[in-house]
């Protein structure tokens, strides 16, 4: 294919209104083999507004990840095919949605219907109380704070002795794990626990490297300076969570949900006494009735207001933007290496290290460089959090996104160590575990982007 052609191609691919039109410029562009090519492929996987164009730009990406690794080339699926295999969806949703609503006709859904289709279930709406949650949160802060100090101190030990401590005792702090109820309850202590919970991955980092400072005597100094450094970061988070705890201590948020009430209050009113006394012939049975209205309280019940939602408005945020530049961490590349079809990434590695057939090559020890974490402008905090409005799905993409990119780098930081050395064996456990958390966490993130942009106007 000529030059011109393929710009045209990419003109097409840039410009063309119909996302049809331009799938196919995707795949004409795969075609070529060209390298050339690829900054506009990664141009429309990163920012293209159509699904099924990203996702052939993607396919296309990996294909010349794969040709220059020394892989076989997979066959680029077809229109045809891909209509096939959409009309094959299609029909299986179809069927999924006449069998839920057989399950929903027999009164299998019950009362929780609401709750399943992302409604919550007011009636059983049991937040946790706040000052409870406050104190929880504070005492995370102060427990994560005490163990940074205490990795300090082991690394300002080693700057004056210049030996590691290799019998370290330190663990990092359970997650505060907020439940559902009260991240929505809560808007402002969900941001406060997921800042504290994303600082955790920090501070492990940290302390796996100086507990491995004693292995490897000569990679011993680097070691320490890289958790120094991961030290910094977790400074940095927690210096921003307790100016967050401060804030919420002293002017919280309003809360999301039903609106509180008190219970029915139950008053006994007991009947007037009789004035005068009764006559002879009904005196016996005007008594008995007069005692046992004396006796009988009447309850007056005050009702309580129905629950009724409160949600708030979305911030005035430039969404388009802030959902590009999220996209623009999410490379190619990046996702490539942690897992891939063509076995080459840290957790296929892992994974064939503790096979039968064992870690083989060196090849795939190499990685590409990795986006760095994406964090709001102040500008763009104050009115994500500003009084009034609410976006939980923008807020839990980018705490997704926040945590994945720090687990893939803790993963990342063991696949180095040990994969040069044949000996990511020794490794596999943790890291097939962070590198999952990792892929789970930027697949929950994606999937938030896609729900924001469909809701965009």
């Amino acid at each position: 294919m000529s030059k011109p052609e393929r710009s045209e191609l990419v003109t097409r691919l840039r410009t063309a209104d119909n996302p049809k039109v331009r799938r196919k410029a995707c795949r004409a562009l795969a075609a070529t083999h060209d390298p050339e090519v690829i900054p506009a492929l990664r141009v429309a996987y990163l920012s293209d507004d159509d699904p099924q164009v990203r996702e052939v730009a993607r396919a296309a990406l990996a294909r010349f990840k794969a040709s220059q690794s020394g892989k076989k080339r997979l066959p680029f699926p077809g229109e045809r095919t891909l209509s096939l295999v959409l009309g094959a969806l299609i029909a299986l949703f179809v069927v999924s949605l006449a069998l839920h609503g057989l399950r929903l006709a027999s009164g299998s859904g019950g009362k929780n219907n609401a709750s399943q289709a992302g409604v919550p279930d007011w009636e059983n709406w049991h937040p946790t109380a706040r000052d409870e949650l406050l104190s929880r949160l504070d005492k995370q802060q102060t427990a994560l704070q005490a163990l940074d100090e205490a990795l300090r101190g082991e690394i300002q030990t080693y700057n004056e002795t210049g030996q590691p401590n290799c019998d370290l005792a330190y663990e990092v702090p359970p997650p505060i794990g907020l439940s559902e109820t009260d991240r929505f309850t809560y808007p402002d202590l969900k941001v406060l626990g997921g800042k504290l919970d994303a600082t955790q991955p920090w501070l492990q980092a940290a302390l796996l490297l100086l507990k491995s400072a004693c292995d490897d005597p000569e990679a011993q100094t680097d070691r320490i300076l890289d958790a120094a450094r991961k030290l910094d970061q977790v400074e940095a988070q927690l210096g921003e969570t307790a100016q967050l705890l401060q804030l919420a201590q002293e002017s919280p948020a309003p809360t999301v949900g039903p609106t509180v009430t008190p219970p029915p209050t139950l008053t006994a009113t007991a009947a007037p006494p009789s004035a005068t006394a009764p006559a002879d012939g009904e005196g016996t049975a005007t008594l008995e009735r007069t005692r046992a209205a004396t006796a009988t309280a009447t309850a007056t019940v005050t009702p309580t207001p129905t629950a009724t939602p409160t949600p708030l408005p979305l911030p005035a945020l430039d969404y388009p933007t802030i959902v590009a530049e999220i996209r623009a961490r999410l490379a190619e590349d990046f996702l490539l290496d942690l897992q891939n079809p063509y076995g080459t990434g840290m957790l296929d590695q892992w994974q064939q290290a503790i096979s039968a057939k064992g870690q083989t090559t060196t090849n795939y020890c190499a990685l590409s460089t990795w986006p760095q974490p994406y964090q709001l402008s102040p500008q763009q905090e104050a009115l994500l959090h500003a009084p009034g409005v609410a976006d939980p799905q923008l807020e839990e993409a980018l705490q997704a996104l926040q945590e994945g990119l720090v687990l893939a780098q803790q993963a990342r930081q063991l696949y180095e160590r040990d994969c040069g050395t044949m000996a990511l064996s020794a490794s596999a456990e943790q890291g097939i575990a962070w590198t999952s958390a990792a892929l789970e966490k930027l697949q929950r993130a994606a999937e938030l982007l896609d729900i924001i942009t469909a809701r965009t106007p």
